[in-house]
């Protein structure tokens, strides 16, 4: 959603989505208008790898209505927990700001968006802990994904968080004192 009303616009979220793409082939990106409800549901159900780069919106006082900001409204926590995935769905990538951050009321349970896609049937998450920097999310997310892409190409056993702790690693030698653009990204499930 390179552009959603109400919202500051992603600049960054088509060269996002491209990149993305181009490191899976036979992907089909959903931007803009394209982004909403009922063609999401349609894809998470057949995708192995699944892409966000949107507004998310957090609502910690009920953290099941938080979620990822489509062209048509929010796909809530909520929505997604109800999906079952399981069996096809790998890892989920959300570029989009507080995805891993949970609610105050109960603050022992991690309800966020990245919990609903594990819950979903991604056997891998990634979600942001504080609002990202555009340009920051659009570089970090396509480094990971040629990254994950190329091992998956060789066939040679895939370790998410290993690959996103490398991407931290390296990142973090370019913005040394801004640990805001590189240390957000954390991962759920197994």
């Amino acid at each position: 959603m390179p552009v959603t009303r109400g919202y500051a616009d992603l600049p960054g979220v088509r060269a996002e989505a491209e990149a993305v793409a181009g490191s899976y082939p036979g992907s089909v990106p959903l931007v803009g208008a394209d982004a909403t409800h009922t063609a999401l549901a349609s894809a998470l159900s057949r995708a192995a790898v699944a892409h966000f780069a949107c507004h998310a919106v957090n609502v910690p006082e009920d953290p099941s209505r938080s979620g990822l900001v489509l062209a048509d409204g929010t796909f809530s926590v909520a929505e997604l927990s109800v999906h079952d995935l399981e069996g096809h769905a790998f890892l989920a990538y959300l570029s989009a700001c507080d995805t891993a951050r949970g609610g105050r009321v109960l603050t022992d349970e991690a309800i966020t968006l990245c919990a609903g896609l594990v819950l979903a049937g991604f056997t891998h998450a990634f979600g942001t802990l504080w609002p990202v920097d555009d340009a920051a999310a659009a570089f970090l997310a396509g480094r990971f994904h040629q990254a994950l892409a190329r091992r998956l190409g060789r066939g040679e056993a895939v370790e998410p968080a290993r690959i996103l702790n490398q991407l931290a690693e390296w990142t973090s030698g370019g913005w040394p004192d801004r640990p805001s653009r590189w240390a957000t990204l954390i991962h759920f499930g197994g």
